[in-house]
């Protein structure tokens, strides 16, 4: 009987059962760890880790800037993140991705830039805090550990508490 609650404790501790706790505390450290050395520029704006990958572009200084209540429009991309992004977007608006890959059908998935209103759409969490002071012709990835996703719901593929990535190209911002 011992041997047997044992292995069941070492199932739980490999799978990490009983442990929801440390669910966002170990996604934190998985981002911190994978954006290191990649995004060192990084910064943690209202929770999500934010990387601006283009700011070296000459019109950086003088773009247009996010703001709540702003409108803005952005192409995307939308992966689970474990230790690293999956390979594959399990949602994403950018032709060429939906022309490259296998799985998703272009069919099903929106055309054009995305329009939302900073605090009006509905938004997960991480988005709506991920986008203010975002410019125009960013390209920016936002890391969202899953309390500011879709938290301990599974929503279509994304199990839940599921830490994801975005990818964002700002197209444009207009002010309120």
């Amino acid at each position: 009987m011992r041997y047997i609650a044992s292995c069941i404790l070492g199932l739980c501790l490999l799978s990490g059962c009983g442990s929801d706790s440390n669910i966002v505390p170990d996604q934190r450290t998985a981002i911190e760890s994978y954006i290191a050395n990649r995004y060192p520029d990084y910064i943690v704006q209202n929770g999500v880790y934010k990387c601006v990958t283009n700011m070296d572009r000459p019109e950086y200084a003088t773009a247009e800037i996010a703001s709540s209540g702003d409108s803005v429009w952005f192409h995307f991309a939308a992966y689970t993140f474990g230790s690293s992004p999956a390979a594959s977007p399990y949602f994403t608006d950018i032709a060429e991705i939906l022309e490259g890959d296998t799985v998703l059908n272009p069919k099903y998935w929106p055309n054009g830039p995305q329009a939302v209103k900073i605090g009006a759409t509905p938004m997960i969490k991480g988005l709506t805090a991920g986008l203010p002071e975002c410019r125009t012709g960013d390209s920016v990835l936002l890391f969202i550990t899953s309390d500011l996703g879709y938290d301990d719901k599974t929503v279509g593929v994304v199990e839940k508490n599921t830490a994801l990535m975005y990818f964002l190209k700002i197209e444009n911002v207009k002010k309120q």
